[in-house]
């Protein structure tokens, strides 16, 4: 009998939907499982009760942005460190020193290659 190969859990948090039918294409591709928050609220509440190997938190969400997420989610973190990367589609001068400050691994660009996807996991979840 062979045995499966553990599939790892993604966190995507993305308002957009079409982002968000891209993504998951692109992560299940890959051989991941996916979760989608909408929010922030949602995404916070998720990372809280799920077991998930990495998130990839889009920063301009509707309700609360992906700094602030990211920072009550560090707040509330006990055992393990869950790798957040920033997506963004507007990437400023001082964005990326914020995210980082912020607690988040790495920040990508939107529209986002399914390489960097990989990458990052690779590198973060491994």
């Amino acid at each position: 009998m062979e045995l499966e190969r553990a599939v790892k859990k993604i966190l995507l948090v993305e308002d957009e939907r079409i982002a968000q039918i891209v993504n998951k294409m692109l992560l299940e591709e890959l051989g991941y499982r996916l979760d989608i928050a909408e929010n922030g609220q949602q995404a916070f509440d998720m990372a809280q009760s799920n077991d998930y190997c990495l998130i990839f938190m889009d920063i301009g969400l509707p309700d609360i942005n992906g700094i602030e997420v990211t920072l009550k989610i560090r707040g509330c973190e006990k055992a393990r460190r869950i790798p957040i990367v920033a997506l963004t589609a507007f990437m400023q001068a001082d964005l990326e020193e914020k995210c980082l400050a912020a607690g988040m691994d790495q920040v990508l660009t939107k529209p986002t290659a399914a390489a960097a996807l990989q990458q990052a996991i690779t590198h973060l979840a491994a």
